[in-house]
């Protein structure tokens, strides 16, 4: 009878032991959650770190005039006439001392193009261009028509050059938009360029611009 009984012991262990490492294994090894990123490889197709091209619709640029606004998407702003060029500032210090930005190709839209889509003929004009924490900065006729002082190497001032202003949404091959690591830039910046890299002084460069408003000049 002991035996019989002791058997049974033994066999109700065993089977108890089969069954928690059969709930250990299948826990462990086979219930596991599927992917969540959609793509069934278990791969994150987007990592900390990078970023996918953004929407051009989602990203816009206001434009202001005597109390009416305008909005243009980024893909509308690159369905108008762009313009390629070379541009790089400067930071005067005290003589001779300078500093310079580096070469950089941008591409953008002149402040006339923009002008140009509202239904309102305007011969005469300064504009006034705002950036993200609202710093803003007035430039003239004169002076986004590209009319500004263009620098040497040195840091002295060249006679008889002009710039050309533009709305630059690209830097390079880089669209600001669609990289998160040139938020500090984009989407939108103004830029001064042209075709044998042309030197401004960084005081017109603005970054993050998000509206520009136009004044009637009379």
């Amino acid at each position: 009878m002991e035996k019989d009984q002791s058997l049974i012991i033994t066999v109700t262990l065993a089977a108890l032991i089969i069954v928690s490492a059969s709930i250990f294994i299948y826990v462990t090894y086979i219930d596991q959650p599927s992917p969540t990123n959609g793509t069934g490889d278990g791969i994150d197709d987007n990592p900390a770190g990078n970023q996918s091209s953004t929407d051009h619709d989602l990203v816009s640029l206001s434009l202001f005039y005597n109390g009416s606004m305008w909005n243009f998407t980024l893909s509308e702003i690159e369905q108008l006439q762009t313009i390629t060029g070379t541009g790089r500032y400067i930071k005067t210090k005290l003589f001779p001392d300078v500093v310079l930005g580096d070469v950089y190709n941008y591409t953008g839209i002149q402040i006339s193009t923009l002008v140009d889509q509202i239904p309102i003929a305007l011969e005469s004009y300064s504009i006034s261009a705002t950036a993200r924490d609202n710093y803003t900065k007035d430039y003239s006729m004169n002076e986004s028509s590209g009319i500004v002082d263009i620098y040497d190497m040195n840091g002295s001032i060249l006679l008889n050059e002009t710039a050309v202003m533009i709305i630059a949404f690209q830097e390079n091959d880089t669209i600001y938009a669609d990289h998160i690591e040139f938020d500090d830039i984009g989407p939108f910046r103004i830029a001064f360029i042209g075709e044998n890299h042309t030197i401004t002084s960084s005081g017109l460069w603005v970054k993050q611009v998000k509206s520009i408003e136009i004044h009637k000049e009379s």
